[in-house]
């Protein structure tokens, strides 16, 4: 059976870029992003695969309402969930949800790899090492400046500059944490390397994989020609533009120099590991204005995980469901 990675990294820094360039690999499949391998974690996580927790487990499945854009066979998904009842573990579970995507859905055969892509497994990736212990993780950072601007003109997420570095900041230290632990399953790349040297990046990683490189990864925007006319359009659609490395360093003309020095200030010493130097000695001390932003920054994580991680599944996929009807309503 295919083996499992995760694509984690802050949103708008990357993660639907690489996966769509993943998803082009010949080896290699890549789910639309949905949550219910956590949403269901822990109702599904023990007990014995009969009839009767197979059905509930797939009626559970569609209740998160980006799971019905998978357009999944229920019928089959059953059988083959069904079919290895006997031995049947979480993570098989959810791995044939997956390939039922892949087969069903994309009319490809299966892969050898399978990739899941939401940003917000960075703040439980602990819990993803529990549900999937062979997993393996692509770790993609983005400079915290571009990832700021990038945020403040997205219709979602926060709007103060303090709080959105000080998220870049600890999405990027939750996602450090598994990569200490288990650093032979974990690999690093930056967006920035990716978009101007594509094919050295996609060759380590797909080294990483034990895959050969194939070309057509660099064809990401263009319609997918081995996939059925109804399946053509691929998850990500937001990455369909050709690669341009003027994507990167945008912060340097279009953020003003009063966020830049914010920013430095939170993200700076930390952000160095990654490459990421900067360019101001930031605010010193910080403004009452930075450290308001902090603490909302640092609120807004905890409450995340509180959703994500604690709060019974039920009300969790109303709250994304919620979440997302009222981006819908913003667009």
């Amino acid at each position: 059976m295919a083996r499992l990675f995760f694509i984690v990294g802050r949103g708008r820094s990357g993660t639907s870029l690489l996966a769509r360039m993943l998803g082009r690999h010949r080896e290699i499949a890549v789910a639309p992003e949905g949550f219910f391998a956590m949403n269901l974690y822990r109702k599904y996580r023990s007990g014995p695969w009969n009839q009767k927790r197979i059905e509930a487990f797939c009626r559970d499945l569609l209740r998160e309402e980006r799971m019905q854009g998978w357009d999944l066979d229920l019928e089959r998904l059953m059988v083959r969930l069904q079919e290895r009842a006997a031995s049947l573990t979480y993570a098989e579970a959810c791995l044939i949800v997956y390939l039922s995507y892949v087969e069903d859905t994309l009319g490809r055969r299966p892969p050898k790899w399978v990739g899941d892509k939401n940003p917000h497994y960075a703040l439980l990736l602990d819990r993803v090492a529990r549900a999937f212990p062979q997993a393996r993780y692509l770790h993609i950072t983005r400079d915290y400046r571009d990832n700021i601007l990038s945020f403040t003109e997205a219709p979602f997420d926060l709007r103060n500059s303090a709080a959105l570095a000080q998220r870049w900041k600890q999405y990027n230290q939750e996602i450090l944490k598994i990569s200490r632990k288990l650093p032979e399953r974990c690999m690093w790349l930056r967006y920035e390397d990716l978009v101007v040297h594509p094919e050295h990046e996609l060759t380590r990683v797909c080294r990483f994989l034990g895959l050969e490189y194939d070309p057509g990864m660099l064809s990401f925007h263009e319609p997918d020609e081995h996939l059925p006319n109804a399946r053509r359009a691929p998850p990500y659609q937001g990455a369909r533009r050709p690669l341009d490395p003027l994507q990167s360093q945008k912060w340097r003309k279009r953020l003003p120099e009063p966020v830049v020095r914010r920013a430095d200030a939170i993200c700076g010493e930390f952000a160095e590991r990654f490459g990421y130097h900067p360019t101001t000695l930031g605010e010193r001390p910080l403004s009452l204005a930075t450290l308001i932003g902090t603490l909302y920054g640092r609120t807004s994580v905890l409450a995340e995980k509180l959703v994500f991680g604690a709060l019974p599944t039920s009300l969790r996929i109303e709250l994304i469901n919620g979440y997302r009807r009222m981006l819908r309503a913003r667009g």
